[in-house]
């Protein structure tokens, strides 16, 4: 099992049908109806009961649509939160500073900072020249 195939049956069992669910993939209907079969093979259950208009989820295939859901969702959060951190919209902001800038820290930049990027902690290390 994989992400794509994931992709794939949450996109069947949403619009209830392949030829919808391949428009909405941008791909063509066999090779969404092939990784859903293998997906299907893979776990040894059918995750659909076809029918003449559409297909409709088995009991097992509820079961993975909840997971499914949760773990894509979990996969875009991960790279969103790492590409955040990667672009310095998330993580921790070290900054040292001396006893005598007690009135020029904390400052509007910082403050704008903190304003700007909520999930960047600011630490401010005081130390001796």
């Amino acid at each position: 099992m994989n992400l794509r195939q994931l992709e794939y049956f949450v996109a069947v069992a949403e619009e209830r049908k392949i030829t919808t669910a391949a428009k909405r993939l941008n791909i063509t209907q066999p090779p969404l109806s092939y990784e859903v079969s293998a997906l299907e093979k893979e776990l040894g259950v059918k995750l659909f009961v076809r029918r003449p208009r559409g297909v409709d989820l088995t009991d097992a295939g509820r079961v993975l649509y909840a997971r499914a859901t949760t773990i894509l969702g979990l996969t875009e959060s991960a790279a969103r939160e790492v590409a955040d951190v990667g672009l310095g919209r998330e993580g921790t902001l070290a900054i040292g500073i001396i006893s005598s800038s007690g009135g020029q820290v904390p400052n509007d930049r910082m403050r704008a900072l903190a304003k700007d990027y909520p999930r960047v902690s600011l630490v401010l290390n005081e130390g001796n020249t």
